[in-house]
This record gives structure tokens, C-alpha cells and sequence, in this order.
């Protein structure tokens, strides 16, 4: 497990954490995440194609305050997501995405700068599958005791790294909100539960987005 620090992007991601946790909407919206405009033969044709698809899955970014690890074992309940809901094929990378150059303290500008960074890595490694799944997933300290998700974004990219169904969800969306993701404490038993919580948030989304 490899980790990413700079400690420009440790002030960065620190701001951006405390904004948009401390930032809480009185009113969620019922929209399940946030999914700006794609190009849209390309969204057509993703649509479309659900249920005979093939998406190569990439191990879970988790960005902390100070560092960055990667979660095979999402990745993997990604992938047999997909398959149960008959969405599309799963295949598995080993290669960890570095976003470390990924960095603003708005997360809108974060999810965008991320996807240059994935659409990038696509291109540079050359993966031969129709789509590419990357979850991005922002953690931050409470001010007592313990963690809570700022934010998550989930990148859905073709081979040849154009974003066809990415989407990003914080406290502003009911679903996140209503989720309560934040831990008591940071044990390694409680960074486990508060990953796979957000995990089954994402795919609740994705799920949504989709229509299912």
C-alpha cells in the first residue's frame, strides 16, 4: 500500500474537508449525488449498453487529512455489484490511481481535477476493457473523536478516458446526509465499517443514477 503526501495538498484537502464537513445543508436534495453533463453520444451509448458492458474496477482512493491508501476489498464489492445488478462485466486492476496532483479546496474543482488524473492513467496504461470504475472517497478528522466523509466522488470513464457517468455526493444530498458517515474513533475496525458504509452509499447512488 503505497502513500501519497505533499504537504501542499495536506493544506488543501484540510480546508476542503473542514468546509464541507462543517458546512451542513438544513435541506438536502433528493438527488443521488451530483452528475454534471457527459458527452452525451457517449452517456447514450454507455446507457445503452448496460448489461453487456465490461468496466475494469480500480482499488478505492481513501484520502486522509495526511495521506493516501487504496482499498482492494471495495473494489472488489464494486465489481460483484456490477455483476449482480446485471449493470456490467467486472474486471480488477492492481494499479493504485495516484490523484496526489489532484488538489483544490472546492471539491467540485477536486472531482474535475481528479478526472484529468484518472483520464490520464487510462491513457497512459492502456486499458483494453470499454470503461474504467474509480471511487474517490475524502475523509476527514471530527473535531473530538474520530472520522467522517467530507465527500466521495465515483469516476465512470471510457478506455479512452472521456467521463461518460462520473458523479460526486456530500452532506447536500439526502442520501449521503441521511447515512450519518462518521466514526466514534479511528481503529483499524472503525476505518473498515466507515469505508464500507460509504461504499454501499456509492453504489445506493449509483444504482439511482441509473435508474435501476
Amino acid at each position: 500500500m503505497h502513500r501519497y503526501i505533499s504537504l501542499f495538498a495536506i493544506i488543501l484537502m484540510g480546508i476542503l474537508f473542514i468546509n464541507t464537513y462543517t458546512h451542513k445543508s438544513s435541506f438536502p436534495v433528493p438527488d443521488p449525488g451530483y452528475r454534471p453533463l457527459s458527452d452525451a453520444k457517449s452517456e447514450h451509448i454507455f446507457r445503452r449498453g448496460v448489461g453487456t458492458i465490461e468496466i475494469t474496477v480500480f482499488p478505492t482512493v481513501i484520502r486522509y487529512f495526511n495521506s493516501t491508501t487504496y482499498d482492494e476489498s471495495s473494489m472488489k464489492r464494486i465489481g460483484a455489484f456490477l455483476e449482480h445488478n446485471k449493470i456490467a462485466q467486472a474486471h480488477y486492476s492492481d494499479h493504485e490511481v495516484n490523484l496526489s496532483n489532484s488538489v483544490s479546496p472546492v471539491q467540485w474543482e477536486l472531482f474535475q481535477n481528479s478526472i484529468l488524473q484518472f483520464s490520464k492513467h487510462l491513457k497512459a496504461s492502456s486499458v483494453n476493457r470499454q470503461y474504467a470504475l474509480l471511487v474517490e472517497i475524502l475523509v476527514t478528522p471530527k473535531k473530538v473523536s474520530g472520522e467522517a466523509i467530507g465527500g466521495v466522488q465515483c469516476y465512470i470513464l471510457d478506455s479512452f478516458g472521456k467521463n461518460v457517468f462520473s458523479f460526486l455526493l456530500n452532506s447536500h444530498h439526502q442520501l449521503f446526509y441521511e447515512a450519518q458517515l462518521s466514526s466514534n474513533g479511528t481503529t483499524e475496525e472503525e476505518k473498515v465499517r466507515l469505508i464500507e458504509k460509504t461504499i454501499e452509499v456509492v453504489l445506493k447512488a449509483l444504482r439511482l443514477q441509473l435508474d435501476l
